[in-house]
Protein backbone atom coordinates (compact mmCIF):
# COMPACT_ATOMS: atom_id res chain seq x y z
CA UNK A 1 0.00 0.00 0.00
CA UNK A 2 2.78 2.46 0.83
CA UNK A 3 4.35 2.01 -2.59
CA UNK A 4 1.04 2.82 -4.23
CA UNK A 5 0.57 5.93 -2.07
CA UNK A 6 4.07 7.08 -3.03
CA UNK A 7 3.86 6.36 -6.74
CA UNK A 8 0.42 7.73 -7.56
CA UNK A 9 1.18 11.39 -6.81
CA UNK A 10 4.66 11.04 -8.28
CA UNK A 11 3.42 9.59 -11.56
CA UNK A 12 0.69 12.19 -11.78
CA UNK A 13 3.27 14.95 -11.35
CA UNK A 14 5.58 13.52 -13.97
CA UNK A 15 2.77 12.95 -16.45
CA UNK A 16 1.51 16.52 -16.47
CA UNK A 17 2.77 18.21 -19.66
CA UNK A 18 2.14 21.71 -18.30
CA UNK A 19 4.44 21.40 -15.31
CA UNK A 20 7.40 23.79 -15.15
CA UNK A 21 9.45 21.01 -13.57
CA UNK A 22 9.17 17.36 -12.65
CA UNK A 23 10.70 17.62 -9.19
CA UNK A 24 9.31 15.37 -6.47
CA UNK A 25 10.50 15.04 -2.86
CA UNK A 26 8.96 11.57 -2.52
CA UNK A 27 11.36 8.76 -1.65
CA UNK A 28 10.11 5.30 -2.49
CA UNK A 29 10.42 2.70 0.31
CA UNK A 30 13.26 0.75 -1.30
CA UNK A 31 15.32 3.86 -2.16
CA UNK A 32 18.07 5.66 -0.34
CA UNK A 33 17.93 9.42 -0.54
CA UNK A 34 20.91 9.39 -2.91
CA UNK A 35 19.05 7.03 -5.27
CA UNK A 36 15.97 9.25 -5.17
CA UNK A 37 18.12 12.32 -5.85
CA UNK A 38 19.68 10.61 -8.85
CA UNK A 39 16.23 9.63 -10.12
CA UNK A 40 15.21 13.28 -9.89
CA UNK A 41 18.02 14.39 -12.12
CA UNK A 42 21.17 15.10 -10.11
CA UNK A 43 23.63 13.04 -8.19
CA UNK A 44 24.41 14.64 -4.81
CA UNK A 45 27.84 16.23 -4.81
CA UNK A 46 30.20 17.64 -2.24
CA UNK A 47 31.25 21.24 -1.84
CA UNK A 48 34.65 21.78 -3.40
CA UNK A 49 34.73 25.50 -4.14
CA UNK A 50 34.02 26.85 -0.67
CA UNK A 51 31.07 28.84 -1.97
CA UNK A 52 27.31 28.45 -1.79
CA UNK A 53 26.88 29.79 -5.33
CA UNK A 54 26.25 26.26 -6.57
CA UNK A 55 23.20 23.95 -6.59
CA UNK A 56 21.72 23.43 -3.13
CA UNK A 57 22.18 19.68 -3.33
CA UNK A 58 25.88 20.04 -4.05
CA UNK A 59 26.67 22.32 -1.10
CA UNK A 60 24.68 20.59 1.64
CA UNK A 61 26.84 19.81 4.66
CA UNK A 62 26.90 17.17 7.33
CA UNK A 63 26.11 18.06 10.92
CA UNK A 64 29.70 18.81 11.91
CA UNK A 65 30.17 21.39 9.15
CA UNK A 66 26.67 22.88 9.11
CA UNK A 67 26.86 26.67 9.39
CA UNK A 68 23.99 29.16 9.67
CA UNK A 69 26.06 32.26 10.37
CA UNK A 70 25.04 33.82 7.04
CA UNK A 71 21.30 33.76 7.88
CA UNK A 72 20.40 37.44 8.37
CA UNK A 73 18.26 38.86 11.14
CA UNK A 74 14.64 38.98 10.02
CA UNK A 75 13.17 42.46 10.40
CA UNK A 76 9.77 44.06 10.85
CA UNK A 77 8.17 46.17 8.14
CA UNK A 78 9.79 49.16 9.83
CA UNK A 79 13.21 47.55 9.45
CA UNK A 80 13.64 46.76 13.16
CA UNK A 81 14.91 43.40 14.46
CA UNK A 82 11.90 41.12 14.76
CA UNK A 83 10.90 39.07 17.78
CA UNK A 84 9.38 35.60 17.75
CA UNK A 85 5.96 37.06 18.57
CA UNK A 86 5.89 38.91 15.24
CA UNK A 87 6.96 35.82 13.34
CA UNK A 88 4.19 33.91 15.14
CA UNK A 89 1.65 36.51 14.08
CA UNK A 90 2.64 36.26 10.42
CA UNK A 91 2.89 32.47 10.60
CA UNK A 92 -0.72 32.26 11.80
CA UNK A 93 -1.96 34.75 9.22
CA UNK A 94 -0.29 32.97 6.29
CA UNK A 95 -1.29 29.52 7.51
CA UNK A 96 -4.93 30.59 7.62
CA UNK A 97 -5.25 32.91 4.62
CA UNK A 98 -7.44 31.59 1.83
CA UNK A 99 -6.22 33.29 -1.32
CA UNK A 100 -5.81 30.35 -3.71
CA UNK A 101 -8.55 29.64 -6.22
CA UNK A 102 -9.70 26.03 -6.28
CA UNK A 103 -9.42 24.92 -9.95
CA UNK A 104 -12.35 22.54 -9.51
CA UNK A 105 -14.56 25.21 -7.94
CA UNK A 106 -13.51 28.79 -8.84
CA UNK A 107 -15.84 30.15 -6.18
CA UNK A 108 -13.96 28.37 -3.40
CA UNK A 109 -10.89 29.95 -1.82
CA UNK A 110 -8.25 27.66 -0.38
CA UNK A 111 -5.22 27.84 1.87
CA UNK A 112 -1.75 26.66 0.92
CA UNK A 113 -1.97 22.85 0.75
CA UNK A 114 -0.47 22.18 4.18
CA UNK A 115 -2.72 19.12 4.62
CA UNK A 116 -1.05 17.23 1.76
CA UNK A 117 2.47 16.76 3.14
CA UNK A 118 3.52 14.02 0.72
CA UNK A 119 5.16 16.37 -1.77
CA UNK A 120 5.49 19.99 -2.90
CA UNK A 121 7.41 21.37 0.08
CA UNK A 122 9.39 23.65 -2.26
CA UNK A 123 6.13 25.12 -3.54
CA UNK A 124 4.74 25.67 -0.03
CA UNK A 125 7.96 27.37 1.07
CA UNK A 126 7.87 29.66 -1.97
CA UNK A 127 4.23 30.60 -1.41
CA UNK A 128 4.83 31.28 2.29
CA UNK A 129 7.66 33.67 1.44
CA UNK A 130 5.64 35.31 -1.32
CA UNK A 131 2.86 36.03 1.17
CA UNK A 132 5.36 37.63 3.54
CA UNK A 133 6.67 39.82 0.74
CA UNK A 134 3.17 40.96 -0.22
CA UNK A 135 2.68 42.04 3.39
CA UNK A 136 5.82 44.18 3.26
CA UNK A 137 8.15 41.81 5.15
CA UNK A 138 11.46 40.38 4.09
CA UNK A 139 11.32 36.81 2.86
CA UNK A 140 12.70 34.06 5.01
CA UNK A 141 15.85 32.19 4.09
CA UNK A 142 15.43 28.48 3.26
CA UNK A 143 16.61 25.46 5.21
CA UNK A 144 17.12 22.25 3.20
CA UNK A 145 17.58 18.82 4.76
CA UNK A 146 18.60 15.68 2.86
CA UNK A 147 18.46 12.11 4.06
CA UNK A 148 16.34 8.99 4.40
CA UNK A 149 13.53 11.07 5.83
CA UNK A 150 10.52 9.31 7.34
CA UNK A 151 8.26 11.81 9.06
CA UNK A 152 5.13 11.01 11.11
CA UNK A 153 1.97 12.85 10.11
CA UNK A 154 -1.77 12.44 10.71
CA UNK A 155 -2.36 13.64 7.15
CA UNK A 156 -1.25 10.45 5.37
CA UNK A 157 -3.11 7.09 5.46
CA UNK A 158 0.10 5.29 6.50
CA UNK A 159 0.81 7.73 9.33
CA UNK A 160 4.06 8.95 7.84
CA UNK A 161 5.66 10.23 4.64
CA UNK A 162 8.96 9.35 2.98
CA UNK A 163 11.15 12.08 1.50
CA UNK A 164 14.68 12.43 0.17
CA UNK A 165 14.72 16.16 0.91
CA UNK A 166 12.60 18.74 2.67
CA UNK A 167 12.67 22.55 2.65
CA UNK A 168 10.95 25.29 4.64
CA UNK A 169 11.44 29.01 5.38
CA UNK A 170 14.06 29.83 8.02
CA UNK A 171 14.11 32.97 10.18
CA UNK A 172 16.60 34.49 12.58
CA UNK A 173 14.74 36.50 15.22
CA UNK A 174 15.90 37.85 18.56
CA UNK A 175 15.19 34.50 20.22
CA UNK A 176 17.19 32.45 17.72
CA UNK A 177 16.64 30.46 14.51
CA UNK A 178 13.10 29.24 13.78
CA UNK A 179 11.50 27.29 10.94
CA UNK A 180 8.01 28.03 9.61
CA UNK A 181 6.59 24.71 8.41
CA UNK A 182 2.81 24.47 8.96
CA UNK A 183 2.66 21.12 7.15
CA UNK A 184 4.62 19.58 10.05
CA UNK A 185 4.08 22.00 12.94
CA UNK A 186 0.75 23.75 12.46
CA UNK A 187 0.68 25.73 15.70
CA UNK A 188 3.85 27.81 15.55
CA UNK A 189 7.34 28.23 14.12
CA UNK A 190 9.73 25.80 15.81
CA UNK A 191 13.42 26.07 16.73
CA UNK A 192 15.72 24.90 13.94
CA UNK A 193 17.19 22.05 16.00
CA UNK A 194 13.70 20.73 16.83
CA UNK A 195 12.76 20.78 13.14
CA UNK A 196 15.92 18.93 12.14
CA UNK A 197 15.50 16.27 14.84
CA UNK A 198 11.91 15.69 13.73
CA UNK A 199 13.10 15.00 10.18
CA UNK A 200 16.19 12.97 11.05
CA UNK A 201 16.14 9.16 11.06
CA UNK A 202 15.96 8.07 14.72
CA UNK A 203 16.05 11.79 15.63
CA UNK A 204 19.79 11.73 14.93
CA UNK A 205 20.72 15.00 13.22
CA UNK A 206 24.13 13.58 12.30
CA UNK A 207 22.35 11.37 9.73
CA UNK A 208 21.25 14.44 7.74
CA UNK A 209 22.93 16.67 5.22
CA UNK A 210 21.66 20.23 5.43
CA UNK A 211 22.26 23.75 4.25
CA UNK A 212 20.78 27.22 4.75
CA UNK A 213 20.27 29.19 1.55
CA UNK A 214 18.82 32.52 0.54
CA UNK A 215 15.17 33.22 -0.17
CA UNK A 216 15.25 32.27 -3.86
CA UNK A 217 16.84 28.84 -3.48
CA UNK A 218 13.72 27.10 -4.72
CA UNK A 219 14.75 23.45 -5.01
CA UNK A 220 17.76 21.15 -4.62
CA UNK A 221 18.68 22.00 -8.21
CA UNK A 222 18.64 25.80 -7.68
CA UNK A 223 21.66 27.87 -6.71
CA UNK A 224 21.90 28.09 -2.95
CA UNK A 225 22.90 31.76 -2.93
CA UNK A 226 22.51 34.63 -5.39
CA UNK A 227 20.27 32.67 -7.72
CA UNK A 228 17.59 33.96 -10.04
CA UNK A 229 14.19 35.06 -8.77
CA UNK A 230 12.81 33.26 -11.82
CA UNK A 231 13.37 29.89 -10.15
CA UNK A 232 9.94 30.28 -8.51
CA UNK A 233 8.17 31.00 -11.77
CA UNK A 234 5.09 28.83 -11.98
CA UNK A 235 5.03 27.85 -8.28
CA UNK A 236 1.61 29.44 -7.69
CA UNK A 237 0.12 27.86 -10.82
CA UNK A 238 1.55 24.38 -10.18
CA UNK A 239 0.41 24.44 -6.56
CA UNK A 240 -3.14 25.49 -7.40
CA UNK A 241 -3.56 23.28 -10.46
CA UNK A 242 -2.25 20.09 -8.86
CA UNK A 243 -1.74 20.17 -5.11
CA UNK A 244 -5.09 21.66 -4.12
CA UNK A 245 -6.71 18.67 -5.82
CA UNK A 246 -4.35 16.22 -4.09
CA UNK A 247 -5.16 17.82 -0.75
CA UNK A 248 -8.93 17.64 -1.33
CA UNK A 249 -8.82 13.95 -2.30
CA UNK A 250 -6.56 13.18 0.64
CA UNK A 251 -9.19 14.43 3.11
CA UNK A 252 -11.72 12.09 1.51
CA UNK A 253 -9.24 9.21 1.79
CA UNK A 254 -8.83 9.98 5.48
CA UNK A 255 -12.58 10.02 6.06
CA UNK A 256 -12.72 13.76 6.62
CA UNK A 257 -15.18 16.25 5.21
CA UNK A 258 -13.02 18.42 2.91
CA UNK A 259 -15.64 21.16 2.87
CA UNK A 260 -15.08 21.60 6.60
CA UNK A 261 -11.40 20.71 7.00
CA UNK A 262 -10.29 22.83 4.05
CA UNK A 263 -12.83 25.50 4.89
CA UNK A 264 -13.63 27.01 8.26
CA UNK A 265 -12.55 24.08 10.46
CA UNK A 266 -8.93 23.05 9.76
CA UNK A 267 -7.38 20.55 12.20
CA UNK A 268 -5.42 23.22 14.09
CA UNK A 269 -8.66 24.96 15.10
CA UNK A 270 -10.33 21.80 16.40
CA UNK A 271 -10.15 20.87 20.12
Amino acid sequence: MRLIHCLVPLLTLLASPARAESLSAIRNPAETWQQAAAREGRLPGLRTSGTKEAPVQDVAEDFWDFDTSDVPLWTTREGKPAELSELQEQFTAIRDERIHEDPEDPGRSRRIAFLFPDDGCHLRAALFNQSLERKGYARGYKIFAFGNLRVPTPHHPDGDVLWWFHVAPLFRVKEGLFVADPALFSAQPVPLKQWLKFLAPENDITKLRMVSCDAYAHSPHSRCMNGSQGTEEGAWKIHNREFLGYEWRRQLKLGRDPEKVLGDFPPWLLP
